[in-house]
């Protein structure tokens, strides 16, 4: 066999040798060589590079009753960490979630880090990287073991080297340059809803299901799209988006993008299609002169005012129209059903079970997020399943 071809299949049995324990546990010598049908004299080589690299180490000895106890061997989970900054909540909450973790996803920290009323650009690019600095310390994370930062971008518009991020005095500044100081090499962008589905498939709703939709609805909208168990995002990295999906706007009478109904100009449009049912509002004041916030709406339907009740139950069937022709088109399992709006509750939610219910064929589960950050945990797995498949090359 030639060199190259050795060195090809060294590299593929201690790739699997490390898959098979991350995904199984701690395990035997024996019992890896059983598994991979791989001789034991050349797991056990193979084990001892991986070993000498520091990402295999022996545990002890097994707990079997019967016979020679063997010796278990276990991936390094902390050779490496995944830094993720998920920025989804920026845009209605003014905070930023900064967290860390080993690479079986087990979090080292998770923390919400509010930004300054009002900031500037210049304010953003100090604020970032004192506050990762901050968090590493204090929680005895050195900076140079981590192999992965993750940025989430709340848009559809980015590169490897450019995260477009509007600050409340109008500055734009790119997110990616902010970090670049500290990480320089390491750092990956991806589209926060991608992650968020991804996160769901793997440590939430979605654990048993591999073709889901996740659906994003907020004064910003997105999808992610989970096919076979993988990520889709598509030809342009946008498979899933929703954003630009054309839907009928049942208040104007007129077919127009998705996201022009949920953000606050299609709110001031619904109010002033039905101004004369808005002035019977508990909010009537606010809503008359644009002094009004997503919350504000969701915060009197929970108080049974009716125009927001029928406010909210306007975008849910909208949106359940749109989710319900996604899911029959890909046959899929499972439809997660996430955002701001969900504050309307019931009468938001109950379209999209109706509809998704009432398809004739395949069975479509719909629900909601189990993490409140779905993100966060997509960029852990995401990071980690990186870093993984770089360190044996």
């Amino acid at each position: 066999m030639k060199a190259g071809n050795q060195t090809l299949l060294k590299k593929n049995n201690q790739r699997a040798i490390a898959d098979c324990i991350i995904k199984n546990g701690p395990i035997s010598r024996a019992e890896l060589s059983k598994r991979l049908s791989i001789s034991k004299p050349t797991v056990s080589a193979n084990i001892a590079e991986l070993m000498e690299m520091d990402l295999l180490r022996e545990i002890g000895y097994s707990c079997a009753e019967i016979g020679k106890k063997p010796m278990l061997l276990d991936f390094n989970k902390e050779y490496r960490y995944v830094l993720a900054m998920d920025f989804i909540s920026y845009y209605t909450r003014n905070r930023i979630s900064i967290a860390a973790c080993n690479l079986y996803c087990e979090p080292v920290f998770i923390e919400t880090v509010t930004l300054p009323e009002n900031y500037s650009g210049e304010t953003l690019r100090t604020f970032v990287p004192a506050a990762l600095d901050g968090l590493c310390r204090r929680n005895q994370l050195d900076i140079q073991r981590i192999g992965k930062v993750v940025l989430t971008a709340p848009t559809i518009e980015y590169d490897a080297d450019y995260v477009k991020f509007e600050c409340r005095n109008g500055d734009i500044v790119n997110l990616v340059e902010c970090v670049k100081p500290f990480f320089s090499g390491r750092i990956a962008v991806k589209n926060d809803i991608n992650l968020a589905a991804l996160g769901e498939k793997y440590f939430g709703v979605g654990r048993d299901v591999d073709n889901l939709f996740f659906a994003w609805i907020s004064n910003g909208v997105g999808g992610g799209l989970i096919l076979n168990g993988q990520l889709h995002e598509g030809f342009t990295k946008t498979g899933g988006e929703i954003a630009y999906s054309t839907v009928y706007n049942e208040a104007t009478g007129r077919m127009d993008y998705f996201r022009n109904l949920t953000d606050m100009g299609g709110i001031r449009t619904y109010i002033s299609a039905k101004r004369r049912e808005a002035e019977g509002s508990i909010i009537a004041q606010q809503l008359l002169t644009d002094r009004f916030t997503l919350d504000m709406l969701i915060n009197a339907a929970r108080q049974g005012d009716a125009f927001c009740i029928e406010f909210g139950s306007f975008i849910g069937r909208t949106a359940s129209v749109l989710v319900a022709n996604i899911c029959s088109t890909m046959d899929l399992q499972m439809a997660i059903i996430g955002g701001d709006y969900l504050g309307f509750g019931e009468v938001f939610l109950k379209p999209f079970r109706e509809r998704i219910d009432s398809l004739p064929i395949g069975s479509t589960r719909v629900t909601t997020p189990f993490y409140t950050n779905s993100a966060m945990y997509g960029a852990f797995k995401f990071g980690a399943d990186s870093i993984i498949a770089s360190l044996i090359e």
